[in-house]
């Protein structure tokens, strides 16, 4: 049983669409969005919700896909996510995923990089000294 909380948030239908503030209300069987005016927005009951992605840690998008019908998303900013994520973790579990962060395989090309370069400062080309 979840207490009913309330996060201010910015939100859109879509990551490129202009954003407006809003309020993110999590109740025991749905997520709403309420405007700034505090007028219903968008509500997904917790059964419909398909999958939570997790972009950074102010960013996550909302999803619900519906057989034979159009789904229905959500992207959302909050400077407080992190708790938002921890309540709907256990309202949801398992259908939060969070994506790899931006520059991990960058990353990885650096560390590669690095794995041949000689500590003299050189790249060791393979010949013996």
């Amino acid at each position: 049983m979840v207490k009913k909380s309330e996060f201010p948030i910015v939100y859109a239908r879509t990551q490129k669409e202009k954003h407006l503030p809003g309020s993110l209300v999590l109740l025991n069987e749905s997520v709403d969005i309420l405007t700034a005016e505090r007028n219903f927005d968008i509500s997904f009951t917790l059964r419909e919700i398909t999958e939570i992605s997790v972009h950074t840690p102010w960013e996550m998008t909302i999803l619900q896909l519906r057989i034979g019908q159009t789904g229905q998303s959500v992207h959302l900013i909050a400077a407080r996510l992190v708790h938002i994520l921890q309540t709907l973790e256990v309202m949801l579990p398992g259908k939060v995923n969070y994506e790899d962060p931006p520059g991990e395989f960058e990353e990885d090309a650096e560390e590669e990089k690095l794995d041949g370069l000689d500590l003299q400062g050189g790249w060791n080309s393979g010949r013996v000294p």
